[in-house]
């Protein structure tokens, strides 16, 4: 049995699949953000490489300039934005509070719980392999989007958005940097983060 949520939103340029980058296309999928117009001349639209000829940004109402106005939102207010590297290359105070192991995956349990809560959210997190497949059915039936935690580090994040019996289905991680070239196995997930209801005393969205 197959069950797929038409989850068409692209990722933003800046990074790979980090959990900012994912929860950003996630986010912007449950609020229904209008994502502008896609009447411009793009190189990668026609299957050739990006020429950063910037027209996906021009007039800031297309796909690309709205995911990215609101990756730099989260990217920013959750600190992530303002990191800089050691020299040495050892990772900072403030970087272990935000990033797991890659500098810009963002991905440690305080930051996730941070940005859920900002952008108006609860959510559930699951990790016990034994449930994954159940919550994941569950979720894309409710029309939501699920994060998961990749085994591994780094940008090991994912969105899942559907199933085909078993076998999970992600989006076109389009504009992502190093796009994953295949869906994740239920067995390399480590954890699941699940959009739960809104939080009513949100006042920012």
């Amino acid at each position: 049995m197959e069950n797929k949520l038409s989850f068409e939103i692209p990722f933003a340029g800046f990074a790979g699949t980090t959990f900012i980058n994912c929860f950003n296309s996630a986010f912007i999928f449950m609020e229904d953000i209008n994502l502008g117009g896609t009447d411009y001349e793009c190189a990668k639209n026609d299957g050739k490489p990006c020429n950063s000829c910037g027209n996906c940004a021009n007039g800031g109402s297309t796909p690309a300039a709205v995911v990215e106005k609101y990756f730099f939102l989260f990217d920013t207010v959750c600190g992530r934005s303002s990191l800089r590297c050691r020299y040495g290359g050892g990772m900072t105070e403030a970087q272990k509070n935000i990033c797991e192991t890659d500098f810009y995956d963002g991905g440690t349990e305080g930051n996730i719980d941070f940005l859920f809560g900002f952008a108006g959210y609860d959510y559930k997190k699951i990790n016990d392999s034994a449930y994954f497949m159940n919550e994941i059915i569950r979720a894309v039936g409710n029309d939501r989007p699920v994060i998961a935690r990749l085994n591994g580090g780094g940008e090991a994040f994912r969105v899942i958005t559907g199933y085909d019996g078993e076998s999970l289905i992600s989006p076109d991680y389009a504009n992502a940097q190093r796009r994953p070239e295949k869906n994740p196995d239920v067995d390399e997930i480590e954890t699941l983060y699940i959009f739960g209801e809104k939080i009513k005393r949100n006042i920012l969205f």
